[in-house]
């Protein structure tokens, strides 16, 4: 994901403690991929050439993204710490990428090393990847600085952004191998209370169910709130 629609440009200061704590994000990461592990576990050669609802992505171009995603963290927390202090907040983030980041280059990036994992990596790379991202995440403080291309977070800050990703591809990932569009409660909280948060006002009827505000927050399913979707 790497854009923000809302009508309200949401500057959140990156030295205001994060609503969500690092343990609880990191709790939430690691339900969400433990979640999609038997998914993955499963996925055949043919499977991995299905198209998904990510415009031009396969589905090994998504789990990529996935395997990628995560691992940032474990790339960003074994540099050096940044010599400048947070810059953006874990909402200032999502409008930080929206003007940076460039879906071209995501989606190349991803391809790249989709070029990697084959029939006989894939689960070998998604679980070293995960296991070493939440061993180096859980050995951190939460106020350690991550120096991420749009600017350094804090580490509960940046945390948050890893759940949505993961928690919002995941479903991705649900969708193109058929299956029901779940995720675990404590991945689902934190990813709700980010677009809870980005959203100008309340709720629309019809979107209090959270699995359907997400979809829809996305842009994964039609509404006719005119603020949606969020993130795309």
């Amino acid at each position: 994901m790497a854009s923000c629609h809302s009508r309200r440009c949401v500057v959140d200061l990156p030295t205001r403690p994060c609503p969500v704590s690092a343990e609880r994000s990191c709790a939430a990461l690691s339900a969400e991929l433990h979640a999609l592990d038997a998914i993955v576990a499963d996925l055949s050669p043919a499977d991995l050439a299905r198209p998904t609802r990510c415009p031009d992505w396969s589905l090994e171009i998504l789990l990529a993204h996935l395997v990628r995603g995560v691992d940032r963290l474990r790339a960003y927390l074994t540099e050096s710490l940044p010599d400048e202090p947070p810059s953006i907040g874990w909402l200032s983030y999502w409008t930080t990428v929206a003007v940076v980041a460039d879906s071209a280059s995501i989606t190349e990036r991803a391809r790249q090393f989709a070029a990697q994992v084959n029939d006989r990596a894939v689960q070998r790379v998604w679980e070293d990847m995960h296991a070493r991202a939440l061993e180096v995440t859980e050995a951190a403080p939460a106020d350690r600085g991550v120096p991420t291309p749009f600017g350094v977070l804090r580490l509960d800050h940046y945390l948050t952004t890893r759940v949505v990703e993961v928690t919002v591809h995941g479903l991705d990932l649900r969708d193109a191998v058929g299956l029901e569009q779940v995720a675990t409660p404590q991945a689902l909280e934190v990813t709700t209370a980010v677009l809870d948060a980005l959203l100008p006002g309340d709720r629309a009827p019809g979107h209090e169910d959270d699995m359907t505000f997400v979809l829809a927050a996305t842009g994964r399913s039609p509404s006719d709130d005119s603020r949606l979707p969020l993130l795309g």
